[in-house]
């Protein structure tokens, strides 16, 4: 169960936020008590509607460079969009608190079918 990664007060970023599995997920995150979830999308009154709390237009910002999420980064951040870059980026940019503080990241969907496991910091 995907969902069982979230833990009451969570903030949770969900990547690709209004695709085929990002409306559900973005619903259930808030329904199993994350206290912000964000996503990147292009359909910002959607995911508004939906009950995300941050809707970052990922075709006009690096939502990795946001300062907010710089100082106060994620619990947890889902990956529904793919590739490699999601990890490499939240790896690079710290917008993802680390394994020790209990920093989580879920790949959804992966193109590389050699994808690694890492536990890192």
């Amino acid at each position: 169960n995907v969902v069982s990664n979230v833990r009451q007060n969570d903030k949770v970023m969900v990547l690709g936020g209004s695709g085929g599995v990002g409306p559900y997920l973005v619903q259930l995150c808030k329904l199993a008590g994350a206290k912000f979830v964000a996503c990147t999308s292009t359909q910002q009154a959607m995911m508004e509607e939906l009950g995300v709390d941050r809707v970052i237009d990922y075709t006009t910002t690096n939502w990795w460079e946001l300062e907010e999420f710089q100082t106060d980064p994620f619990d947890l951040v889902f990956d529904c969009v793919g590739g490699p870059t999601g990890w490499q980026t939240i790896r690079q940019c710290k917008a993802l608190k680390r394994s020790s503080e209990n920093g989580r990241f879920v790949a959804l969907t992966f193109d590389n079918p050699l994808m690694q496991i890492h536990n890192y910091w």
